[in-house]
């Protein structure tokens, strides 16, 4: 069966894993502190702050993946439920009898509206492109951010 590369759920699942290792591999240790030890955080806030932000860790690959699968999954359905009209309009009454007619009016409609929806569809994709790369990017920078900390583990004040 042919399909789109992005409206399968192992590739994107795939790309997303792809960008948490990244993430991890290229993380630094005051990404890791920021993890398991917030500077600044009084101590009995500091598990709940873990749990909030490994679930955020984790939550990032699965928002992309989520986003991109169904981003580029709602025009499938979009044109299949134009090309579905033909047919459901040209089955008839509930005995089974065929109405010709109703299919045939609503064809060249449904056509048109699906090939606008295929045009529409390269739009989606290139902008999902940009923006799974661009969010990529962004996860990938954040883990590789460094913090300058004194001697008490809280960060400088910026004037």
């Amino acid at each position: 069966m042919l399909s789109n590369i992005a409206g399968n759920t192992s590739i994107t699942v795939a790309l997303a894993l792809l960008t948490f290792i990244l993430m991890m591999a290229n993380s630094t240790k005051d990404f890791w502190l920021h993890i398991f030890w917030f500077p600044g955080v009084p101590v009995f806030l500091k598990p709940l702050m873990f749990v909030v932000e490994f679930m955020g860790l984790l939550t990032k690959p699965i928002a992309l993946a989520i986003r991109l699968f169904a981003n580029i999954s709602a025009g499938h359905f979009m044109v299949l439920a134009l090309i579905c009209l033909i047919f459901i309009l040209g089955k008839g009454d509930l005995e089974g009898e065929v109405n010709v007619a109703g299919g045939l009016a609503i064809a060249p409609m449904s056509v048109l509206f699906s090939l606008f929806i295929f045009a529409v569809e390269l739009i989606v994709a290139a902008v999902q492109a940009f923006v799974f790369s661009l969010l990529t990017a962004v996860f990938i920078s954040q883990a590789m951010e460094t913090h300058s900390h004194d001697d008490h583990g809280h960060e400088p004040a910026h004037h």
